[in-house]
């Protein structure tokens, strides 16, 4: 839900956004002059180091934010969780809704854009509208609703808009399976470094398409991590597919096949992406009568009826 605040500063978004602004009006972007490519490397690994370049190609303080969203991320041991937490690296308007509801079907706890599912298809929890735990109690440190208001509207510069994620407590999903859509694949880094034996799922579509799709979306930000204040229309769709790219390659290098897997619902089998998602998540097979995503909803067996192929 958006405050009162946040849609007046909505409208001003809307009203003053142009092509060759970057950052929505209301957020003070950092001043990267001088700071060169390689000042932008420090702390980076090599994946790291790929991802910083390529952003920085696209506009400069892209590559600042870059370093400051995956070269910089340290957790203490106390804070880390040996959860095998799943994690939905891929943006909204891939798909994700029936990636979720395939998810459950095969027997986790889902919350997909604060909808959650349990084990047994049912709400989760029960008679609560925001599924995390302790989620709202984080918010109200801030003031804000949800992470897109942390992200777009709090801060009032990138700065402090970066120090927001160093304090956010993203140890919520605990109590979860996987967690699915916005803003989780802004935030997927983050979580792997919190969870580091957590499998990624990476719903994806045709880039190009994704960007003009996805720039149907009131407020919708490129598919990179922790885009603070950056609006995906304020890069053309050429750099909006380059970012795509540059942040699927980030997840696909850091992480050990068994712990990737990549969902072209366009591209691939129904019967074939259901499959492999079973082994993935070392769940059993689901009925032959699953198919995805066009039957997932008819799929009425749960899990517990599933017999192992």
């Amino acid at each position: 839900m958006w405050t009162y605040f946040s849609l007046l500063i909505l409208a001003d978004v809307f009203v003053n956004t142009s092509s060759d602004k970057m950052f929505i009006p209301t957020m003070i972007p950092e001043n990267v002059e001088g700071l060169s490519v390689d000042d932008m490397l420090i702390g980076c690994g090599e994946c790291e180091k790929r991802y910083v370049e390529r952003l920085y190609k696209i506009k400069p303080e892209m590559g600042h934010n870059a370093q400051k969203a995956v070269c910089s991320v340290e957790y203490s041991h106390d804070q880390i969780s040996d959860k095998m937490l799943v994690i939905g690296g891929g943006p909204g308007t891939t798909a994700t809704r029936s990636v979720a509801k395939a998810i459950n079907i095969l027997g986790l706890r889902v919350v997909h854009f604060g909808v959650g599912l349990d084990h047994d298809g049912a709400p989760y929890p029960l008679g609560v509208t925001n599924p995390c735990k302790n989620w709202d109690q984080n918010l109200r440190r801030f003031g804000v609703q949800d992470m897109y208001d942390m992200m777009l509207f709090k801060s009032s510069t990138v700065e402090e808009c970066y120090e927001s994620f160093e304090r956010f407590d993203l140890r919520l999903y605990d109590d979860l399976d996987a967690v699915i859509d916005t803003p989780i694949h802004h935030i997927t880094y983050r979580l792997l470094k919190l969870y580091p034996n957590a499998k990624v799922v990476f719903t994806h579509r045709n880039p190009s398409e994704w960007v003009i799709k996805r720039t149907a979306h009131q407020m919708a930000m490129p598919a990179i991590q922790q885009p603070c204040g950056v609006l995906i229309e304020s890069l053309s769709n050429e750099e909006n597919v380059e970012a795509y790219y540059a942040n699927l390659e980030l997840l696909r290098c850091i992480l050990p096949q068994d712990r990737f897997l990549l969902i072209d619902v366009w591209a691939q089998d129904p019967r074939d992406i259901f499959v492999s998602l079973s082994k993935f998540l070392e769940r059993p097979n689901p009925p032959e009568n699953c198919k995805f995503p066009s039957k997932v909803d008819h799929c009425l067996n749960r899990p517990g009826e599933i017999n192992m192929k």
